[in-house]
């Protein structure tokens, strides 16, 4: 216990060295049309680069950059730079669509998520919000938090589409689709992952997706690793995928190198 205690300890000074030094840093998972398999956005998902050069994957610092509270303020950094990213995309001539991010409880929960979300949007350079709003089902049941709510609210009110994160691994009812308005329903890549040897996960993914049909919502299967994937989830009416068969997480250069291939293919069309 004093072990884990300590190294606990030691991350969080890391991390918050990190911080200061601004090392944590967007990589960015593009999704595609399920039918036509073009880009149509893509997910920022956070990668921590060191000085010494090292990418730390999020599952070596994210339990406890959540457990410490500093989750948040690394969600802020990255958005700082997605904001950058975006601006430069677009005056490039690229289109990188609408870009998605994980928005942890305690980020939420700031009192000040309403003027620095203002600023972040404000950053793109963009005259419609390009930015939307991941939640999990955990962040979800908790949304009888005033400030939560009215966040959300606001976050709405920019042009943000709100997305419900791995949906059917968490706890949260069917009643906080409704209650929180979403737009997107993503299918957990656990689900994805035993089709091919558990009929209970096939049916699970068919099921998510007609859900999402009968309430107009959009549905983004994560996690699609092979073609079989793909077609099955394009065979069911699934609206996006997101998965290591099209795209894996990327830094901007390489994102930037296949948006300009897909404009490029977009202008020859």
């Amino acid at each position: 216990m004093r072990t884990r205690l300590e190294k606990e300890n030691i991350q969080i000074e890391e991390i918050t060295r990190g911080l200061v030094n601004k090392e944590f840093t967007p990589y960015y998972q593009l999704k595609v049309d399920a039918r036509t398999g073009k880009v149509t956005g893509m997910e920022a998902l956070c990668r921590w680069i060191t000085a010494q050069g090292d990418v730390i994957a999020p599952f070596e610092f994210l339990p406890v950059a959540e457990k410490s509270g500093l989750i948040a303020e690394i969600t802020w950094q990255l958005l700082e730079k997605i904001a950058a990213d975006y601006r430069i995309w677009s005056e490039a001539g690229l289109n990188p669509g609408r870009i998605a991010f994980n928005a942890a409880q305690t980020m939420l929960l700031e009192k000040e998520f309403i003027n620095r979300i203002n600023k972040i949007v404000h950053d793109t350079g963009a005259s419609e919000c390009p930015l939307d709003l991941e939640i999990t089902e955990n962040v979800a049941l908790a949304t009888s938090s005033d400030v939560i709510s009215k966040n959300l609210a606001f976050a709405r009110r920019m042009g943000m589409l709100i997305a419900l994160d791995d949906f059917g691994t968490g706890f949260a009812s069917l009643s906080s689709i409704v209650s929180l308005d979403i737009d997107t329903i993503k299918v957990d890549r656990s689900f994805v992952s035993m089709m091919a040897t558990n009929e209970d996960s096939k049916n699970i993914v068919v099921s998510i997706i007609k859900l999402c049909q009968q309430l107009n919502k959009k549905s983004v299967v994560e996690g699609v690793e092979t073609q079989s994937e793909w077609k099955f989830c394009r065979d069911c009416g699934c609206d996006e995928i997101q998965g290591y068969f099209f795209y894996k997480p990327e830094p901007f250069e390489t994102v930037q190198s296949i948006l300009e291939s897909e404009t490029g293919l977009r202008k020859a069309g």
